[in-house]
């Protein structure tokens, strides 16, 4: 497993569950969100591919892998306890950055870019 990067961690269950919350349950359900954008946009993944740059093809992938497997995908997001507090985050952060973009303040968007911890 270490060959391809995987490593065993120590944990206890709930660290393990509010990890995966952001690790599938957060990152999984803002893919799920990000396709169904794009299946509303009426932009196909065909023509979108042909303006994409190496990460967002990863993504498209991504949106590909949840597609063939909705049912582990909708279980990963819904049953961890802990994914519905990273979403009401998640939201405040979208709200926020909603209404900077809104109200044309690009110096408040960019200070919040900038305090991301990635």
């Amino acid at each position: 497993m270490e060959k391809n990067g995987a490593h065993l961690v120590e944990t206890t269950p709930e660290r393990h569950d509010k990890m995966m919350a952001l690790v599938q349950g957060l990152n999984h359900f803002d893919t799920v969100v990000m396709g169904l954008t794009l299946d509303g946009s009426g932009i196909s993944p065909e023509d979108l591919r042909c303006f994409s740059t190496p990460a967002f093809r990863e993504r498209l992938d991504h949106l590909s892998r949840i597609t063939a497997h909705p049912d582990l995908y909708a279980h990963l997001i819904a049953d961890n306890p802990h994914t519905d507090k990273l979403l009401t985050l998640y939201r405040n952060n979208f709200d926020e950055l909603e209404a900077l973009l809104h109200g044309g303040d690009v110096p408040a968007l960019t200070k919040m870019i900038k305090k991301m911890n990635p």
